[in-house]
């Protein structure tokens, strides 16, 4: 199983959210109103210097196909930016343990 980290600027958060539905995953969290740079564009740290902030979302894609569906999605979105600060962000990797429900 994938774990998947997404970071965004928070004005994109609701695209990011769509894609989220559209490429049927089940299984998300969002932390908003998160300081950070990304490698380009400017930094938000939610203060008079370097305003605005970033959603993070954290995903479970239950399978394989789902999760490059997803990463393609990302891909899309990021071909399509007005300017540089709507880049999203997308790192994954292999989620050792997922512990939600026993098992019945």
């Amino acid at each position: 199983m994938k774990m998947v980290y997404i970071s965004c600027n928070i004005s994109v958060l609701s695209e990011i959210k769509e894609i989220l539905t559209k490429c049927e995953m089940k299984s998300w969290q969002v932390i908003e109103n998160a300081a950070g740079k990304f490698p380009t564009g400017d930094p938000r740290m939610n203060d008079a210097i370097w305003p605005g902030v970033n959603s993070i979302i954290f995903v479970q894609p239950s399978n394989e196909e789902k999760y490059k569906s997803l990463v393609e999605a990302i891909k899309e979105k990021n071909k399509t930016l007005y300017n540089e600060d709507e880049r999203v962000l997308l790192i994954s990797w292999e989620a050792i343990d997922f512990i939600y429900k026993e098992e019945e």
